[in-house]
């Protein structure tokens, strides 16, 4: 019946503009708040700091799209779960080449074209996953040059917390198990992300 699958499909395509908006927020305020989130590795090993890093953990909501800005702000406006994300800043001018390229990072690749081209991104945006539990961190220590192909800026990417929840205290795993806001793992990886 023509008028159930009309209906079905204005409904469908309602829930998809939802899910875009949600995924893209467009947060007021959001200039500059990212000067609160320190690296992750500040507070475990402040020698690799400013090496690139990513997190593990329990997810507070589901991944956005974003300036490193809006993604702090989305962090602040998730104040009662939210400790700090991972930023993974795209690479401007993107194509499908990337798509189905093997080895190490393959389906990573083609899941963050797949983001970019969705959401039309703009200068400076890229993937954020915030996180309500931080777990783990890896931290690349052979990113010196950009790596070719990748959709993102690999030199870029980025483990961070908020200063004001971690102020003065490790996040260096223990291995007593006693500290309950310490990370479980700190990977050195001596190479790059991708």
């Amino acid at each position: 019946d023509m008028e159930k699958a009309t209906t079905a499909a204005v409904a469908s395509s309602e829930g998809l503009e939802e899910l875009a908006q949600a995924s893209a927020p467009t947060l007021d305020g959001a200039e500059g708040a990212s000067k609160q989130y320190y690296p992750a590795m500040y507070f475990v090993d402040k020698e690799f700091k400013d090496v690139p890093s990513t997190c593990g953990g329990k997810a507070s909501e589901k991944p956005l799209i974003g300036t490193l800005d809006v993604c702090a702000r989305a962090c602040d406006n998730d104040i009662h779960e939210c400790v700090g994300f991972s930023f993974f800043p795209m690479k401007a001018g993107r194509s499908r080449q990337v798509q189905g390229q093997g080895g190490r990072g393959g389906r990573i690749h083609t899941m963050f074209l797949q983001l970019a081209e969705a959401s039309q991104q703009a200068a400076g945006e890229g993937v954020c996953f915030l996180f309500s539990k931080m777990m783990s961190t890896t931290y690349y220590t052979k990113c010196e040059t950009p790596t070719t192909g990748a959709p993102v800026d690999v030199s870029k990417v980025q483990c961070l917390v908020k200063f004001a929840e971690f102020e003065g205290v490790t996040l260096k795993p223990d291995p007593s198990g006693k500290c309950d806001i310490c990370l479980k793992d700190a990977t050195k990886a001596d190479r790059c992300l991708v």
